[in-house]
C-alpha cells in the first residue's frame, strides 16, 4: 500500500514512457521530412510531460500532511432528509 501523499512509480513511469514514443514517433516524422508533424509531436510530448510532472508534484505538495496541505473538515452529523430513514437520494451533511 503507497503512503497518501506520493506520487505512484508507476504513474511517473507511464507518463515518462508515453513521452518517449511521442517524441521517438516525432523523430521518425522528422528523419521522413515531415517537419510539422513531427514537430508538432516532439512539442506537444515535451509540453504534456512537464504539465503533468509538475501538476503532479504541485497535487502531491498539497496532499502531503506535513506541507499542511490536508484536506480539513470533519463530519460531525448527517441528517437524511425526511426523517430518520435514508434514502439513496442527495445527503445533507455539516461541516465544521
Amino acid at each position: 500500500m503507497q503512503p497518501k501523499g506520493r506520487v505512484p512509480r508507476q504513474l511517473v513511469a507511464l507518463i515518462l514512457t508515453s513521452f518517449v514514443v511521442i517524441v521517438t514517433i516525432g523523430s521518425v516524422f522528422l528523419a521522413n521530412g515531415d517537419k510539422p508533424a513531427g514537430v508538432f509531436l516532439i512539442v506537444i510530448g515535451v509540453l504534456f510531460t512537464g504539465f503533468y510532472l509538475a501538476l503532479m508534484l504541485v497535487w502531491g505538495v498539497l496532499r502531503d500532511p506535513a506541507a499542511g496541505g490536508a484536506p480539513t473538515g470533519r463530519i460531525i452529523a448527517r441528517a437524511a432528509p425526511g426523517g430518520a430513514s435514508w434514502s439513496a437520494g442527495r445527503q445533507a451533511w455539516t461541516w465544521t
